[in-house]
């Protein structure tokens, strides 16, 4: 997924080798970027020479949550189409240079550069876990009625809460893990594939591990895993109002990203990695 991911342009996603369901949430995620206008370029950019001191920090507006990231965590920002119906309530200041807490980057998709390492008791550096993922993206939401769901939803999540309903009901093993989290999985036709190459979902009860807006946390993977690694593992939900979160990892195999029994604790991060951006963008907005 990778290749895609890093391959796919407008026009050309449905060329590459990707399973059906992860070109679903792709649809619903994919933004294609605003033609002839330029990403923000973080070389051009020096926090000192904002209004106020910017403190080593770029700002980064997802519609309006506005976030404060280190420069160093800085990833990849699309620029925002100038005819988006999703533009940012709040217009930026151009007589600020680009960045800056009054003319924040604008963005409906943002890939941060998170540095997320495994929780470790032993001294010295953590060791070399597999901890990092395919891609990040924190993406502009807009939750709404869903028949079946309770309250409000971004399509996103509800796709992957979805197939975890889709999966259990067809699942030839439901098994509690020793870790706690609950696994739907679906033999593949040739019974000499290994259980990690079957389609799977894992989830864990709420009362252990839920998203923020309090759904089920669901990690949807895809068959092949192990063996031709053409799928992977999925998870999408929303952080907040305005801003969901889209992650792919591979659980199994050499080269592996993130072992399952470690997603829960790597999400936990992420989301305090994340929420740390808030925090600061609510206290800088503050300044201005």
């Amino acid at each position: 997924m990778e290749k895609a991911s890093a391959n796919m342009s407008c026009g050309t996603a449905g060329r590459e080798r990707v399973p059906g369901r992860v070109l679903a949430l792709l649809g619903l995620l994919w933004v294609c970027p605003a033609h002839g206008q330029p990403r923000f370029d973080l070389k051009g950019y020096d926090p000192k020479s904002c209004r106020v001191d910017a403190d080593g920090r770029v700002f980064v507006q997802i519609r309006d949550q506005f976030m404060a990231v280190p420069v160093a965590q800085f990833g990849l920002a699309e620029p925002e189409h100038p005819d988006s119906p999703r533009k940012p309530t709040m217009a930026g200041d151009a007589s600020e240079p680009k960045g800056c807490p009054g003319n924040p980057v604008q963005t409906t998709s943002y890939l941060p550069r998170l540095h997320i390492a495994p929780r470790t008791q032993a001294p010295g550096p953590a060791p070399d876990l597999g901890w990092s993922v395919g891609r990040v993206e924190l993406i502009y939401t807009v939750p709404r009625p869903v028949q079946g769901r309770p309250g409000v939803i971004w399509l996103g999540e509800d796709i992957n809460l979805g197939f975890l309903d889709r999966v259990c009901a067809r699942a030839t093993i439901r098994e509690r893990l020793p870790d706690g989290m609950e696994a739907c999985r679906i033999k593949q036709v040739d019974p000499k594939v290994r259980v990690e190459d079957w389609a799977a979902t894992y989830t864990v009860p709420l009362d252990v591990y839920a998203t923020p807006l309090g759904n089920r946390f669901v990690i949807d993977c895809g068959p092949g895993l192990y063996s031709d690694r053409i799928s992977h593992c999925t998870v999408a939900y929303s952080l907040n109002e305005n801003v969901g979160v889209f992650y792919t990892f591979h659980p199994f195999g050499p080269g592996s990203h993130l072992a399952l029994e470690r997603v829960i604790d790597f999400d936990r991060q992420m989301r305090s990695v994340v929420g740390g951006y808030v925090s600061d963008g609510r206290r800088w907005l503050g300044k201005q």
